[in-house]
């Protein structure tokens, strides 16, 4: 039971592929370059992952793979950008979702604008 769990984690884009590029706000490029991310590290970690099965038990490899894919489960819930889901840095922080009451009509608007021009929409003024 817990050994299956562990590869349900890198094909959530699967299942939830909709929910998921919503939430994220990642297009249909971005979610392919994760896939294609993970397919190219699973390719340069099969082998060394094989002498590692060779040397370690079963017992510990599993919990240690549980306990990692738990800890970025947990990583991936905060819904991270893209920017951070590809290994840059110096990623810029995300846009609010919702504005505050306390936001003036013309800084809503311009934040508005921002978050629209950021997704590909186009904005009439």
């Amino acid at each position: 039971m817990g050994g299956g769990s562990i590869y349900i984690l890198p094909y959530l884009s699967s299942y939830l592929y909709i929910p998921m590029k919503d939430a994220m706000h990642l297009d249909n490029m971005q979610i392919g370059l994760m896939g294609s991310a993970m397919g190219i590290a699973s390719m340069i970690f099969y082998w060394p992952g094989g002498w590692v099965a060779d040397r370690f038990s079963p017992r510990k490899l599993i919990t240690l793979s549980l306990i990692a894919n738990g800890l970025l489960g947990l990583w991936l819930a905060t819904i991270p950008p893209f920017k951070v889901l590809a290994g840059r840095t110096n990623a810029a922080p995300r846009e609010p979702e919702t504005l505050s009451a306390t936001d003036s009509s013309a800084k809503s608007a311009e934040r508005n604008v921002y978050i629209a021009r950021r997704r590909g929409s186009t904005v009439e003024n």
